[in-house]
C-alpha cells in the first residue's frame, strides 16, 4: 500500500481547519470545555463544565461541520414527531438537536465559520437551557 499525496495534503488541511475552529471559537468568546477526538469524530465540547454541546466533524460525513447537543433529553412536547425548530433539526428519538454547515463544493472562509458558530451556538444554548429537563 502506498500513501498518496492527496491523503497527506488532506490530513494537513483537516488539522488546519480544526485549528481554524478553535480560533473562531476564541473570537466569538465561546469557551472550549474539552477537545475531543475519536475514531469517528474530531471537535470540541463547548461551555463551562458540561458536555451538552459538540462542534466538530463526524468522519462518516466529513463534508459537514456539525453542532449538536449531547446527552440531553428534550422536554416531552419536543420529543413528539410534531415538534419543530426554526434552525437545524430535532432527533427523532427526542434525545437532541443538530445543525450542519456544508463544507464541500465551496470554498469556506473564516467569515462563514464565524457566522455559523455565532448564530448556531446561541440557538443551541437556548435549546439546552429552555427545551430540556
Amino acid at each position: 500500500m502506498r500513501v498518496r499525496q492527496e491523503m497527506i495534503e488532506g490530513i494537513r488541511d483537516f488539522l488546519s481547519f480544526y485549528k481554524l475552529l478553535e480560533i473562531a471559537l476564541d473570537q466569538k468568546q465561546i469557551p472550549i470545555y474539552q477537545r475531543s477526538a475519536a475514531l469517528n469524530w474530531y471537535g470540541y465540547y463547548l461551555g463551562n463544565g458540561a458536555k451538552d454541546l459538540f462542534l466538530g466533524i463526524y468522519l462518516d460525513k466529513p463534508q459537514y461541520l456539525t453542532l449538536n447537543t449531547e446527552d440531553i433529553s428534550l422536554k416531552k412536547e419536543f420529543r413528539s414527531g410534531n415538534a419543530q425548530v426554526s434552525v437545524g433539526e430535532l432527533y427523532a428519538n427526542g434525545q437532541g438537536w443538530k445543525v450542519s454547515l456544508e463544507l464541500s463544493g465551496n470554498e469556506i472562509f473564516m467569515e462563514d465559520v464565524l457566522s455559523f458558530i455565532g448564530d448556531k451556538v446561541a440557538y443551541a444554548r437556548n435549546i439546552v437551557e429552555n427545551l430540556t429537563f
